[in-house]
């Protein structure tokens, strides 16, 4: 892999876990909003939409892209000895925290729950019903599991489904990915281009067949073509880059207009405005690496990627929500409650990577599990 690729990968990983903690800070969110006379809480609300439902929503694409770029960069072929020794490595970058996580979360939530019983936010009634009816036998592939919140532009319906843990569903999908990637690597070298164009056509237009594994993992597939056909991660002709920008303004502006996926036509634009988006990080990934050579991220910020994007949601984040309220404690200014929304990301991000240096003194070798062994030695001096 050439070295611009990974540098950019490298400089990714920090932002684009950023990104995926702010999408589930989203908090409450208003649709309905008088674009004629926008009032405050109207412009905090689209504050919102376009951080948090717009433009961080492009991570989890980007992680799938590059998930499919790595898994086929520098492979000439998929015979059964390289198949082996890939998924031998994804056991356990994949698979054991995958299972370790979802374990974990058990007790995290259901203590979680307790405590929200105790504030008041939750009856007692809710939280027994929740460990008696639970999906119990469902905890590592459909625990939730219900249709999206629109159809198609066909009315065909798509399935939102998750783990237990909520956020892991992109490290299901990723291992459906990786298990499949021989089939992955014959469609791309047999099919070219429009084999690339019908996979576009099928994950813009949301036909999708009503299984618990999202579209959004055909970026396994189109990251997959870029490595094989030995492409770059950012494109380096400058007219199409120009292109892409324009795309992703035009895209940008509509998304928000439409409050991107809670509305309807929101939810149909969204695919396409991944799509360019998720090409756009690259080229701005690329030209500030160009302008600023020497830059680097702490290396904790990168290390504890994965370990943030696992942790975040089933502990930092409602502790994350408490702090923010608590203080800015009746806040109802638009300003005000922009400020809360920041810092409500900023504190859950905290917290993750408080708990990712206490365990790294603590207990490395458990981190180093719970993170897929992506924990470097200079972390855990």
């Amino acid at each position: 892999m050439k070295e611009n690729n990974s540098e950019i990968i490298s400089f990714l990983r920090f932002p684009l876990t950023f990104a995926v903690v702010a999408i589930h800070c989203m908090g409450s969110m208003e649709t309905q909003i008088d674009w004629s006379q926008l009032t405050g809480m109207d412009c905090y609300y689209l504050f919102k939409v376009a951080c948090s439902g717009v433009f961080f929503g492009v991570a989890v694409p980007v992680f799938f892209f590059i998930s499919g770029y790595l898994f086929f960069a520098n492979s000439h072929s998929m015979d059964r000895q390289t198949y082996y020794k890939k998924i031998r490595r994804r056991i356990h970058s994949l698979l054991i925290p995958y299972v370790v996580w979802n374990l974990l979360c058990i007790p995290l939530l259901l203590l979680t729950m307790y405590c929200e019983t105790l504030t008041g936010t939750r009856s007692i009634d809710e939280l027994m019903d929740f460990i008696h009816n639970g999906r119990w036998m469902h905890i590592f592939w459909d625990f939730t599991s219900h249709p999206a919140d629109f159809d198609n532009l066909f009315g065909l319906q798509q399935l939102k489904s998750s783990p237990i843990l909520y956020p892991l569903w992109y490290v299901r999908d990723l291992m459906v990915m990786c298990l499949l990637s021989p089939i992955v690597y014959w469609y791309v070298r047999s099919t070219g281009r429009w084999g690339l164009a019908l996979l576009v056509a099928v994950y813009v237009l949301r036909i999708w067949p009503y299984i618990p594994v999202y579209s959004v993992s055909l970026f396994f597939v189109f990251g997959a073509y870029w490595a094989l056909n030995g492409w770059p991660l950012a494109p380096s002709d400058l007219r199409f880059r120009a292109l892409i920008y324009m795309l992703t303004l035009i895209l940008a502006i509509l998304q928000v207009r439409f409050l991107g996926n809670y509305t309807f036509w929101g939810a149909q634009t969204n695919p396409a405005f991944l799509l360019t988006t998720c090409l756009a990080v690259f080229c701005v990934a690329d030209g500030f690496l160009r302008g600023h050579r020497a830059f680097r991220f702490p290396s904790i910020l990168s290390d504890s990627s994965f370990f943030v994007y696992a942790l975040h949601a089933a502990f930092a984040l409602p502790l994350g929500f408490f702090l923010a309220k608590a203080i800015f404690k009746g806040a109802s200014h638009p300003l005000l409650l922009s400020l809360q929304y920041l810092l409500t990301i900023c504190l859950v991000y905290a917290i993750c990577l408080l708990a990712y240096f206490c365990l790294s003194k603590i207990w490395p070798k458990a981190l180093s599990l719970l993170s897929g062994n992506r924990v470097s030695r200079s972390t855990i001096r």
